[in-house]
C-alpha cells in the first residue's frame, strides 16, 4: 500500500486522496474473502463541509518493474499494461459526487473489488 499523494496533473479545485496497492495479489485473506478497509482523518480544509466522490481506477505497475528505485506513487499507471489484481480491470464509480453526499462523518463500503454500488451507512466514522 502506498498514499498516492502526486497530484501534479489533478485540477486545482479539486483535492484528492488517493491510496494505491502495487500487489493486489498480496492483499489478505480472512475467512476465504479479501477485504480492505481504509479509514482517513484529513485536517479541515476552508469548508465545514465537502462533497464525495469515489472510484477505483486498476492501473500497471510495469514502470515500477523497470524503475524499481522510483516511488510507486511516480510509476505505478505510467505505462499501459494489463491489471494485475482481482476484480475487473476497468475503472468503476463507487461513489458519485453526484449523489451529493458530504465529509466530514461519512462511511461507505462497495463489495465485489469496488463492482457493487457504494452503501452507504450511518454510524460514528470516528471511532
Amino acid at each position: 500500500m502506498y498514499g498516492d499523494f502526486n497530484d501534479l496533473s489533478d485540477p486545482c479545485n479539486v483535492s484528492t486522496i488517493a491510496v494505491g496497492m502495487a500487489q493486489p495479489s498480496m492483499m489478505p485473506n480472512s475467512y476465504g474473502s479479501n477485504f480492505l478497509s481504509l479509514y482517513l482523518y484529513p485536517l479541515r480544509g476552508d469548508d465545514a463541509q465537502s462533497k464525495i466522490g469515489a472510484i477505483v481506477q486498476p492501473v500497471s505497475r510495469q514502470h515500477c518493474e523497470s524503475n524499481p528505485t522510483m516511488p510507486l506513487m511516480d510509476c505505478m499507471g505510467v505505462t499501459p499494461g494489463t491489471y494485475p489484481g482481482p476484480g475487473s480491470s476497468n475503472s468503476r464509480m463507487v461513489l458519485n459526487d453526484a449523489r451529493g453526499k458530504v465529509a466530514p462523518d461519512l462511511c461507505w463500503y462497495s463489495g465485489e473489488f469496488g463492482n457493487s454500488a457504494a452503501a452507504l451507512e450511518f454510524w460514528d466514522c470516528n471511532w
